[in-house]
């Protein structure tokens, strides 16, 4: 009888223990966990990932275009995916000879010289020397491994060109002229203005300059387009010391941010944009596009509400700063969401590049970008997201009325397909 007992006991306590099991798998198909999960994976925009992981569908406030698991949502009709494919029966040679390059002025450029850099290279058969990042003052000069990631950098141009994480001997390095060379640099202009040049040395140093600003296709995206996409969107990856302090930030702000309507948004205001006469520069001086009461207005009327978290790339809080607060209590710049212990550090004068990478990852992985005035910090944001399919951007030029709808107010980049990330979607 005492054995019955056990037994009926223990076939109680199964049949709970599924009910249970079938309670929670319910409960998760259903969406009733709403949780966070920060992850250390490939950045500067990668094409593979999302960077921050929501399960939690965050409520569309503006009618964007929606990105699934599969790709961007153009029309509810055609998804669109990444697409660079090598061929491996490509016949490669034994590589002859050197290219050196250096990143300068952070992330917003440490893609276009990647790209150049991997083109001439390839077009040459010569061998990438690991980059080095180069400021103004000596003191600005920092090893790559610093902020990314070597060996995937390496592993990502596997199959394209071959890297060396080790320089030349120094005297080689001595005689290695400089060749500029504009971004999105074509076979003509290499094959013209850099090969001879090369044949005669065996070694070039490669500096990108940029003519204009331009996020159309041209002519090399035609020829490079797998190989710039692929240079661009890849190679380029944080350290994970430096990917978990940009999580940190980014995780406060969810924290902060919790609620119906609780995004991040990510507002671009630098110090030297704050401070420029492209701030007055529509009707005469007569409309401030960097006043960021109305900023705030134009968000508020349009759905965001006072939970939204939103990041500033000012350096530092300014007194002109406060309005916008008053409507969105938790803004916040970089000094506020760094850990004190790394402050000092982080916002010291040496580490202006790193700076500088914060705030394009930040404006990156938000929920939502707001660029003020078109620049190439700004163009190269737009071309990370829509390349990581984040298309949550509102255009400046739209926002300086400060009176068309959200809907309206979409960066143009986004629905006609014009911007040269668009060329790495098919």
């Amino acid at each position: 009888m005492r054995v019955r007992m056990v037994d009926l006991r223990q076939v109680l306590g199964a049949i709970l223990t599924l009910s249970m099991f079938a309670m929670l798998a319910n409960m998760i198909k259903q969406d009733h966990f709403n949780y966070f999960e920060v992850k250390y994976p490939p950045v500067i925009a990668t094409m593979e990932s999302n960077t921050l992981r929501i399960t939690e569908q965050i409520r569309p406030v503006i009618n964007f275009p929606r990105a699934n698991n599969n790709g961007i949502l153009v029309d509810n009709r055609k998804v669109l995916k990444s697409c660079w494919k090598f061929s491996s029966s490509e016949k490669r040679h034994q590589p002859k000879g050197y290219i050196m390059f250096s990143l300068t002025n952070g992330p917003t450029y440490h893609m276009a010289q990647v790209a150049n850099a991997v083109v001439v290279a390839k077009y040459l058969g010569a061998t990438l020397v690991l980059p080095d990042f180069r400021g103004k003052k000596l003191e600005e000069r920092r090893n790559f491994t610093e902020i990314y990631d070597d060996q995937r950098f390496a592993d990502s141009l596997k199959g394209i060109v071959e890297v060396s994480r080790n320089w030349p001997s120094q005297a080689y390095v001595g005689k290695a002229p400089v060749v500029r060379v504009p971004s999105m640099v074509s076979e003509d202009y290499i094959e013209a203005h850099v090969k001879p040049l090369f044949h005669e040395k065996g070694i070039l140093r490669v500096s990108t300059y940029f003519p204009l600003i331009s996020t159309r296709k041209n002519d090399a995206t035609k020829v490079w387009g797998p190989v710039l996409c692929l240079a661009r969107f890849k190679t380029l990856q944080l350290q994970p010391h430096i990917r978990g302090i940009v999580d940190g930030m980014i995780w406060r702000m969810r924290k902060s941010g919790e609620g119906p309507n609780g995004n991040i948004i990510s507002i671009d205001l630098r110090d030297d944009v704050f401070q420029s006469k492209s701030c007055r520069q529509l009707g005469g001086g007569r409309i401030n596009i960097c006043d960021v009461k109305k900023v705030g207005k134009f968000l508020r009327e349009n759905g965001f509400g006072p939970e939204s978290a939103i990041y500033l790339t000012h350096s530092r809080w300014h007194h002109n700063l406060d309005p916008l607060r008053e409507l969105f209590p938790k803004t916040y710049t970089k000094e506020l969401l760094i850990h004190p212990d790394q402050r000092q550090k982080l916002l010291g004068r040496r580490d202006s590049e790193l700076r500088k990478v914060i705030d394009f990852v930040m404006c990156t992985d938000s929920d939502v970008f707001v660029p003020i005035i078109k620049d190439q910090f700004s163009t190269s944001v737009v071309g990370c997201r829509i390349a990581s399919r984040r298309m949550q951007i509102l255009a400046p030029a739209k926002i300086l009325g400060f009176s068309a709808s959200a809907s309206d107010s979409i960066s143009p980049n986004v629905p006609q397909m014009t911007h040269l990330a668009h060329s790495c979607l098919c």
